[in-house]
């Protein structure tokens, strides 16, 4: 279920729609009990090649009533909605029988914990996601991910991601005194996810799409816009990547380049591109004025604050 370059998927496809789809007007569909609070989040390490991405995914731990262990969900701003994987619902079933996914493919009325926080969604889509391993119930050692979290966690409500302290707030509005309302910036959320506008990079204003289910990169751009960025390529590392059966080539280069929202300034440190994507896909995301897109890496010492009630996002810095 962990992506490691779905990137290329979403990039594009959110090319083709971001701009121009207005915001999501529909209720959520994760309904929450006990929100204004905050639940905690780990990361996930991967390999890409020779190299190690120590945050290559943000999961969340989550107990269902009945399973004898914590269980975990990928954080996937991305997905429109909650999912969840057969092979590990599979197992799932067999201690709790009435989760047993009906002849459309989906559960009705699942229920989990967050930490304090209680979700449950009317319905949830069960898809088979390459993944054929069922849940370790004899190792309660074992990080068994069960399913992803998406973005209907998000609609109408606010998320606090507190990257250093490993915690995601959510309410109806951010704790008191976070971040003002001058630091706030429009956002667009559309069925693909959440596109960040006005974020500066080089002193241009970008619109960026933020992917919370990968983080390999802090930016992911076009081959044009990484040579620009990062000295021709100089010092560049390439390594394969997967993305619906295909291998491309990822290429990370070192960079100067730095980010801007609002105040806040956040170093890139790498900047990457795909090498083997779809001449017509790469016109389509330069056509749609998107910039790139970026993942949890870029705000690993930060906070990011969404605010989908009012469409708007801030980035600040850790409290003392």
């Amino acid at each position: 279920m962990m992506r490691a370059i779905l990137w290329v998927k979403a990039l594009f496809v959110a090319a083709a729609l971001c701009l121009a789809t207005p915001a999501l007007a529909q209720s959520p569909q994760l309904a929450l009990h006990d929100d204004g609070r905050e639940f905690e989040f780990q990361w996930v390490e991967a390999r890409f090649g020779d190299r190690i991405e120590p945050h290559a995914a943000l999961i969340v731990p989550v107990r269902i009533e009945g399973a004898p262990k914590t269980l975990y969900m990928q954080f996937d701003l991305g997905a429109p909605s909650t999912v969840l994987l057969k092979a590990k619902l599979d197992s799932l079933t067999e201690r709790l029988p009435d989760l047993a996914a009906g002849a459309d493919g989906q559960v009705a009325r699942f229920a989990f914990s967050m930490g304090g926080v209680r979700a449950e969604a009317a319905t949830v889509r069960v898809i088979d996601g390459g993944v054929s391993e069922g849940v370790a119930w004899d190792d309660p050692a074992r990080i068994d991910i069960i399913g992803t979290i998406g973005a209907d966690l998000l609609r109408g409500r606010t998320l606090v991601i507190d990257y250093p302290r490993h915690r995601i707030f959510v309410g109806a509005a951010a704790p008191e005194g976070l971040a003002a309302a001058d630091q706030m910036l429009p956002f667009v959320f559309t069925p693909r996810g959440v596109v960040l506008t006005g974020m500066v990079i080089d002193g241009e204003a970008k619109n960026i799409m933020l992917d919370t289910g990968s983080s390999a990169f802090a930016l992911l751009t076009s081959q044009e816009d990484w040579l620009s960025k990062t000295d021709g390529g100089a010092g560049a590392t390439s390594f394969p990547v997967s993305s619906w059966g295909r291998t491309l080539t990822a290429h990370v280069a070192p960079t100067r380049s730095v980010a801007r929202v609002g105040d806040t300034a956040i170093p890139l440190g790498e900047v990457a591109y795909i090498e083997g994507v779809d001449a017509a896909q790469a016109e389509a995301m330069r056509a749609s004025g998107m910039g790139g897109m970026t993942g949890n890496k870029l705000f690993v010492d930060r906070i990011l604050i969404l605010d989908a009630a009012h469409s708007a996002y801030a980035v600040v810095a850790p409290r003392p």
